[in-house]
């Protein structure tokens, strides 16, 4: 975990080491701490805008709903109005105990909280519920002018569909084993490529090299270069 296992600063180092030209960072902002949070967000990008492309997060009370609503999402932005160029991550599956539904990307606070993400030019990051292509088909509709990115294996069989129907959406391949590998001190090189090996969603290096650099290179390089401030 990140200030725990490793700090902030070594995670910047090795994501430089390794050539990363840049690394999405989700900041949860929690209401009623939430001055101390955007200070530190704001810290952290004074010093790693290179490296760090950041996120805000702000999670419901006790999770009852993925999202503050759209008048304090406007304050918290507003906060430092050039520092976050994207909102989310948005989980809209049920949560056992806190939230016993999906809560779809096309409900009445998204709706409401829209026009805030417009405004401050965010590109908006979400992790769809089981059945919600229509809902996210609705949002994509409703917004073509807002970049929305998601990923899950809950939408995955549908967005072939959504891509072909809408340029505003982009979908990241990263349920493999290695997403936190950097955040774990116990694995060594041996387990990780043993744990990968022949595994089937990896499958980037079957592909033609130039291919290989548009589909997980280029394309993201583009978005992160949209999304950096200034």
């Amino acid at each position: 975990m990140a200030g725990k296992n490793i700090t902030i600063t070594e995670l910047a180092c090795l994501l430089r080491t390794d050539g990363t030209d840049g690394a999405f960072a989700f900041f949860p902002v929690f209401p009623h701490i939430e001055g101390q949070l955007l200070d530190l967000a704001n810290r952290i990008i004074e010093e790693h805008d290179d490296v760090f492309v950041p996120f805000i997060m702000p999670p419901g009370r006790n999770d009852a709903e993925p999202t503050v609503d759209a008048a304090t999402l406007d304050e918290m932005v507003s906060t430092y109005s050039d520092l976050f160029v994207g909102y989310g991550e948005l989980g809209f599956y049920a949560i056992e105990g806190r939230r016993d539904t999906d809560f779809p990307p096309d409900a009445q606070v998204f709706q409401e909280i829209y026009p805030v993400v417009r405004e401050h030019g965010l590109i908006v990051y979400q992790h769809p519920g089981d059945g919600q292509r229509d809902h996210l088909a609705n949002a994509l509709a409703a917004n073509p002018d807002i970049t929305f990115i998601v990923h899950g294996d809950q939408i995955e069989n549908d967005i072939g569909d959504l891509m072909d129907r809408f340029p505003n959406i982009y979908y990241t391949v990263d349920a493999n084993y290695g997403d936190q590998y950097l955040l774990r001190p116990e694995e060594t090189i041996e387990s990780f490529f043993a744990a990968t090996n022949d595994y089937g969603p990896a499958f980037i290096g079957g592909l033609d090299p130039d291919v290989q650099e548009r589909f997980a290179y280029r394309n993201a390089a583009r978005l992160i270069d949209t999304a950096k401030p200034g």
